[in-house]
């Protein structure tokens, strides 16, 4: 978290934009997810190793769902989840800095007047959008997953889940920008993101399909907009 700070605070004297502010201050993210990618990528038969530690820690906690009384399915999907999890931990470590990096910086610009200073504005979660050549990265990442090797695969996975998540949040900031242009209720939006998550996979692609349609029709007309925009 330290180095967060100090990262976004030289963007801030170089005067950078706000996404720019952003990425630069997740770089520690990035820096740790290095050696852990490499481990992945090398360790060969530790996913084996850490799914038994985890099962482990499960089975102190009372929570061994891969004994064989919940049966082979509960068994592999436990399995797989621990698996899925151990392939993704880049990625977890990537957005959680990309988190810290935005909770922190929104922490900054309202207690900044308090110290006699002030910070750009952020933009508005409903005018919120990603640079339009994070596309072409995720359209890399996918032709790599399907066409390179199991080091390749890896790597790959691991940045269309960062850019899917991204997209995700793109989606929402469009569901919320549609939600105050048309005046819907404050419950009524509540009412269609409860709805959302009632079937999460059907959720998520919906909301991260829109995200991603965003780039090429800009429903919102905000690709040319290089400043955030004031609320009206």
């Amino acid at each position: 978290a330290p180095f967060i700070g100090l990262l976004a605070a030289y963007q801030l004297e170089r005067e950078r934009p706000y996404g720019q502010v952003i990425a630069a201050a997740a770089v520690p993210g990035f820096v740790m997810a290095i050696p852990v990618l490499l481990d992945l990528l090398v360790g060969a038969g530790q996913e084996q190793g850490f799914t038994d530690q985890v099962s482990s820690q499960l089975e102190a906690a009372g929570l061994n769902v891969m004994e064989e009384e919940y049966g082979a399915e509960a068994k592999q999907l436990t399995a797989q989840i621990l698996h899925l999890q151990h392939r993704l931990q880049p990625a977890v470590l990537v957005v959680s800095a990309l988190l810290t990096a935005v909770l922190g910086y929104r922490l900054a610009w309202s207690v900044a007047p308090k110290l006699g200073t002030t910070l750009p504005q952020a933009p508005f979660v409903h005018l919120w959008r990603l640079w339009d050549w994070l596309i072409w990265a995720l359209v890399g990442a996918a032709a790599a997953a399907l066409l390179g090797t199991a080091v390749i695969r890896d790597l790959a996975f691991n940045i269309m889940f960062v850019i899917a998540l991204l997209y995700g949040v793109q989606g929402f900031a469009l569901a919320r920008y549609f939600a105050k242009r048309m005046s819907v209720p404050v419950y009524l939006e509540l009412l269609f993101y409860g709805s959302l998550m009632l079937s999460p996979g059907l959720g998520i692609l919906v909301i991260t399909g829109a995200g991603l349609l965003e780039t090429w029709f800009d429903w919102r007309r905000l690709s040319h907009r290089q400043e955030p925009v004031e609320e009206e």
